[in-house]
């Protein structure tokens, strides 16, 4: 049972003792890991912790003697593609105008800027400040991994000081955080208490003397450092681990963030850790390269996991066994129970630090993957970007893909107040379109119990196209044998809309080329009944020698929605036009060709035997003006 009644810690804390490893036959030790508050450390904790009431040094700010940008100046600079997010004065006294977005230099964007100094009466140049995006808030009470916090024990007075690990999220999905299992001051009620980053010896501190205005960050929930119970554990027992979990104080509204602190930003709130971090986007086992380890003590450190070092196996911790893996980084007291990650993927928690006989770090972190089922349901909160939609437009029946980030494990999709679970494939996860209409739906991909931001996408649901049942793509008609009506199929009470229009004419006495005239367009409506439409047409028709190629576009439209067209063409001839001829294929396969007439009379039409009379008759008329040439000649 934890007691919250207010009490003075008066005791240092001594949670581990030295860290003893064989290295070659060689032994290195270290002083205890979870750094002890120190003697004259006294931290008043009350029933109401409250928030955090750090008093900063007064200083006078140098007026303002530039006027807020107003709308006119964000619209000028809007129309230039340039966003105007700040303007202020700097220590020279000139004005600075701070933009993301577009090009300021362009001619648009000096435009933009001539035009603020003429509306600001300003005769000077303007200094222009370009950011690469938004200026986003941090949070006072943001806390991300690496920062420290303070463990305080309420029945025997214990302190120290360590490192958080993860955020995490409780089975009941409550916020909490991933620590080391030996910096629980005590078998229960250890309070985690948050410290002023500034003052950690990793920005340059003294080391924080406990402060009674910082707010609470939680209870320890869970804490295991050696075996199951408290004992020393043993050397390949899966259960001989080194974490615990935080709970985190609800009431205090922290906001817990998938990310761990480089220690380039302390500041007088926990939350200034988070201006500059590495995004958590999963949990994995260790692997030979490098490694970063971060914490209130050291900071942020790069390592190695070098082919040397163990990847998994057990070492003894200050006298107890841990299951955990090691890597050559630098870490003393304090950094206890801080993050170990290996670019984005969270590998474990610092455990127990050593030096090898020629001076190196030897690290050895408890395997984070391993040991969170002791926890009995905890999960590392992870960083997972929002879910895109390729465009938002859709068909029924084909369904809208949506594209997770390579983390996510799952999409929940909310329409209508009701929410739907999908497993990705391949990183796309394809969402049932429901009837034609649109739709607004949210999209939040998930990992376990960690979820993205929502995305918000309004998708318009179109029918299919119709069918035509009644009329073949290319179809040929005589006049006087042309369709009276056009049907097909369609979505029960859907509007088909069949718009005809004329393509080419081809008129009498031409050389039968079309002569590109249109005529207007006729539109058509029916509904869809028993899953079939039908319309009649007006007489369709051509000049006797002439021909007309027309084009049918049906489209059909339910809740406001149209589909894409059907279309075909088909061409309708006139009495005396002859319909193109119908080939035979030959034997080979392809179709018969005409031959090209090449002048002179057919003589097909007399028949064979007068065709033959023809040219015995030709044969004989010539062969008697031979000899009429050879007796002049004589």
């Amino acid at each position: 049972m934890l007691h919250r009644s207010a009490l003075l810690f008066r005791k240092p804390l001594a949670i581990g003792a030295t860290l003893a490893i064989a290295l070659g036959g060689a032994s290195a030790s270290s002083p205890a890991f979870a750094e002890e508050a120190p003697p004259s450390a006294v931290a008043q904790l009350t029933d109401d912790p409250g928030t955090a009431t750090i008093e900063q040094p007064e200083t006078e700010n140098p007026a303002d003697e530039s006027a807020p940008p107003s709308q006119a100046d964000e619209q000028a600079f809007e129309a230039a593609g340039i966003d105007l997010v700040g303007v202020g004065v700097n220590a020279a006294g000139e004005t600075v105008v701070v933009t993301t977005g577009g090009d300021i230099d362009s001619p648009a964007g000096q435009a933009a800027i001539e035009d603020f100094a003429d509306s600001h009466g300003e005769h000077d140049e303007i200094t222009t400040l370009q950011l690469e995006g938004p200026v986003n808030a941090v949070a006072a009470n943001d806390l991300v991994g690496g920062a420290g916090y303070l463990a305080a024990n309420t029945s025997t007075g214990t302190t120290g000081y360590c490192s958080l690990g993860f955020a995490a999220w409780s089975p009941s999905r409550k916020p909490a955080f991933i620590t080391a299992g030996h910096c629980m001051s005590g078998p229960e009620d250890t309070l985690a208490v948050a410290v002023t980053p500034q003052e950690e010896p990793a920005a340059g501190g003294p080391g924080t003397v406990p402060d009674p205005g910082l707010p609470l960050i939680g209870w320890f929930g869970f804490a295991q450092y050696g075996g199951v119970g408290g004992t020393t554990g043993t050397n390949g027992d899966a259960d001989s681990i080194d974490i615990a979990v935080i709970d985190v104080d609800e009431d205090e509204d922290w906001n817990l963030l998938p990310e761990v602190t480089d220690w380039t930003t302390p500041g007088l709130t926990p939350g200034s850790l988070a201006e500059s971090t590495t995004k958590v986007e999963r949990v994995g086992l260790p692997q030979l390269g490098p490694i970063a380890r971060s914490g209130r003590t050291t900071g942020h450190e790069a390592g190695t996991v070098r082919p040397i070092d163990i990847l998994d196996g057990w070492i003894q911790v200050s006298g107890r066994w841990v299951h955990g893996f090691s890597s050559g980084t630098y870490a003393i007291p304090g950094d206890s129970g801080g993050s170990v990650v290996q670019g984005t993927t969270a590998v474990g928690v610092v455990s127990g630090v050593a030096a090898d006989v020629w001076g190196g770090p030897f690290l050895w972190s408890s395997l984070l993957q391993d040991s969170l089922p002791a926890t009995g349901g905890y999960e590392v909160a992870l960083d997972i970007a929002a879910p895109t939609t390729g465009t938002n437009n859709a068909t029924m029946g084909d369904g809208i893909a949506v594209t997770v980030p390579t983390n996510a494990t799952g999409l929940t999709v909310a329409l209508n107040g009701q929410e739907t679970a999908l497993t990705p494939v391949d990183g796309v996860a394809t969402v049932p379109t429901p009837a034609a209409g649109v739709y607004d739906y949210t999209f939040t991909a998930t990992n376990g119990m960690s979820q993205s931001v929502p995305t918000a996408a309004t998708v318009t649901v179109a029918p299919p196209a119709p069918t035509v049942t009644s009329i073949t793509n290319g179809e040929t008609f005589k006049d006087g044998a042309t369709p009276k009506s056009v049907s097909g199929t369609g979505i029960e009470g859907a509007t088909v809309e069949v718009a005809l229009t004329t393509l080419a004419i081809a008129l009498p006495g031409t050389s039968g080329a079309p002569a590109n005239r249109t005529q207007p367009d006729v539109t058509y409506t029916a509904t869809v009944q028993n899953g079939t439409w039908s319309v009649d047409l007006e007489p369709l028709g051509a000049d006797d020698n002439g021909s007309v190629k027309m084009e049918l576009a049906a489209t059909q439209t339910a809740n406001k929605v149209s589909s894409a067209p059907t279309t075909l063409e088909f061409t309708v001839y006139g009495q005396r036009k002859p319909m193109p001829p119908e080939t035979t294929p030959t034997p080979g396969g392809e179709p018969a060709k005409a031959l090209v007439n090449t002048g002179g009379p057919s003589v097909a039409p007399l028949g064979l035997a007068a065709g033959a009379a023809l040219l015995l008759g030709a044969l004989a008329l010539g062969a008697a003006a031979i000899r009429r040439r050879n007796q002049a000649t004589r």
